[in-house]
């Protein structure tokens, strides 16, 4: 009972639009309301005015549901070509018949894209997809690539929301008015329905793991919850752990590879330095 509660915002809109028997003052406000459609209520300028319009049944005050979370518009944009590498992967993700997949490729091979391609797929097939990602702060960059791409069906789910913006997101999911779902480890919980697509990237980071109670790993939710709903999980990482690799190298998973990054940039440059020889600390490279 202490928990957020729905917050409201009250709201002015037009029911007569007859201007006899009104002063100067409130037909302008009349007249606001009628071009402007509703409005805010704490928009509408004087509360007497405002009072007198409702006694004459001019105008009336409702509420309706406030989304607590701001999220910036982004301007939408097309999905962007495949490369060769990239293709060859969608293609091999959107034929697989393995419930749990590995996509496997080098920083800067444009996994991101591929997974965009792939929700984008599902969604014109009226399926729901998953997103997580292992830390709060990569968050933002995927929402914003996702709100290019799906625009306002996306909600975001994490730990650094307010209680009340999660209480809001939750019921958007929960109600079907979200499509795509972003968010950290505990997102997997996510009351989304009709769920056709879970990827979860960078599949090897110890963040998904969660340390206190309730224990649980992201990942082997995933692999659950992709079972369960009967749905493709997609497990994406530059560098596997032993066990997902193993099991895909096995078989158990499916298992596909991106060894070229977008434009064939070259990879940036990395020296080992051996910091138990003191001489070494602080030494330029």
């Amino acid at each position: 009972m202490k928990g957020p509660k729905i917050a409201y915002e009250k709201w002015v809109r037009l029911l007569d639009p007859s201007e006899e028997g009104l002063t100067d003052k409130q037909i302008e406000l009349l007249r606001l309301v009628a071009s402007s459609g509703p409005i805010l209520k704490k928009e509408a300028g004087s509360a007497s005015i405002l009072g007198k319009l409702l006694e004459k049944k001019r105008v009336e005050v409702y509420l309706e549901e406030k989304r607590r979370l701001v999220v910036r518009p982004e301007e939408r944009e097309e999905a962007h070509a495949l490369t060769y590498t990239q293709q060859v992967a969608f293609d091999y993700l959107l034929a697989s018949e393995k419930t749990v997949n590995l996509l496997e490729g080098v920083t800067g091979s444009g996994k991101t894209e591929v997974y965009l391609h792939i929700a984008d797929d599902m969604l014109k097939k009226g399926k729901n997809v998953l997103f997580l990602v292992p830390e709060i702060n990569l968050t933002p960059a995927l929402m914003d690539y996702c709100l290019r791409r799906f625009g306002d069906s996306v909600a975001i789910l994490h730990s650094g929301l307010t209680p009340g913006e999660r209480y809001d997101e939750y019921r958007r999911i929960s109600a079907g008015n979200a499509k795509v779902v972003v968010g950290a480890r505990s997102a997997v919980f996510a009351p989304l329905s009709n769920v056709g697509l879970i990827i979860l990237d960078e599949e090897h980071v110890e963040s998904y793991k969660q340390d206190n109670s309730p224990y649980y790993h992201a990942r082997e939710v995933a692999i659950m919850r992709a079972k369960m709903e009967g749905a493709k999980l997609i497990l994406g990482s530059a560098t596997p752990s032993l066990e997902t690799r193993a099991r895909a190298l096995k078989g158990v998973y499916g298992y596909v590879t991106m060894t070229e990054r977008v434009n064939a940039k070259p990879l940036p440059k990395a020296t080992i330095v051996d910091l138990t020889d003191r001489h070494n600390i602080g030494r330029q490279s």
